[in-house]
């Protein structure tokens, strides 16, 4: 049976836990983060992303990010780190939202919870395309999965309807008009959603600063996590 593979786009940020006191991953469920933490996500990666999980052929591929780490890496051009089951996994937390304002607008992109190759492009007639779009984000994949607004205003239901379609979580369809002040904890997407692989492509900004001693602490421990011999593709099942 096929593994259920899914992807969670949105802005992110990370509350810096100690390592042992971090939640567990459940059984059944693998979480695949990009950025180190601390650090942001680019658009640019991000719609690459989407763009490659769209595409069916990349199934097999993505379904065992343990012993294919080296080639997603290299397919996504970013490192990853990957969560197995009993691992210790960081506190991230999303909007699920993806926007940000560029000179002549702001530009918004598919944002929720969405299974492997069933994220539908943006229709056009609700939010236009426009030449830009590209430009100003660095890539062409990023056209089907985005359009641009002039204010927030233009920010209307029908938009947030369309931004959402195919979204998996039910709640970020909700509260369209307060979006900013909305986060979800990837714990809560994961025991909504079920069983399976999660890529997340957000940010793991951190809330506040932190002294580097405790991060490197951290940081450490987590590699160490990462690099044990015995770490194994677990069996997901439904």
């Amino acid at each position: 049976m096929s593994k259920k593979i899914y992807l969670i786009a949105g802005h992110g940020t990370e509350e810096l836990v100690e390592f042992t006191k971090r939640e567990k991953v459940p059984s059944g469920r693998i979480i695949v983060c990009f950025p180190i933490c601390g650090r942001a996500n680019f658009m640019r990666e991000c719609c690459r992303i989407t763009h490659i999980m769209n595409l069916p052929e990349y199934a097999e591929l993505l379904s065992n990010p343990i012993d294919n780490k080296n080639a997603i890496e290299k397919l996504f051009t970013i490192p990853i780190r990957i969560y197995i089951p009993n691992d210790f996994f960081p506190k991230l937390s999303t909007n699920l939202f993806l926007n940000f304002e560029k000179r002549g607008g702001i530009v918004l992109a598919k944002s929720g919870v969405y299974s492997l190759a069933k994220i539908p492009p943006i229709d056009r007639t609700i939010l236009p395309n426009t030449k830009t779009v590209s430009q100003k984000l660095g890539t062409s994949f990023c056209v089907p999965f985005t359009g641009l607004i002039d204010a927030p205003s233009d920010y209307t239901q029908e938009i947030h309807t369309e931004l959402f379609r195919g979204n998996l979580f039910e709640p970020a369809l909700a509260e369209y008009d307060n979006l900013k002040s909305r986060s979800f904890t990837i714990t809560q997407i994961i025991d909504t959603i079920g069983n399976g692989i999660y890529y997340y492509v957000g940010c793991r900004a951190l809330k506040r600063k932190y002294d580097m001693v405790v991060y490197n602490t951290i940081f450490n421990m987590s590699d160490s996590q990462q690099e044990n011999s015995d770490r194994l593709m677990p069996v997901l099942e439904d």
